[in-house]
């Protein structure tokens, strides 16, 4: 049986995936990184949401 990341690297060897795969993993990132912030400035999602001026 091939392991996840075995599967993960042949399928990189396709440039569209993987343009979508790097694509998808800077959208993840930056998604942790303001999951990150909101909580070091101890802010709810509800606060975050008010202040960006969008719905939760």
């Amino acid at each position: 049986m091939q392991s996840f990341k075995d599967h993960l690297n042949k399928e990189l060897e396709d440039s569209s995936f993987k343009e979508l795969f790097e694509e998808e993993k800077y959208l993840l990132e930056l998604g942790l990184q303001i999951i990150q912030t909101r909580k070091k400035l101890s802010m709810t999602q509800k606060e975050l949401a008010e202040k960006s001026h969008v719905t939760q």
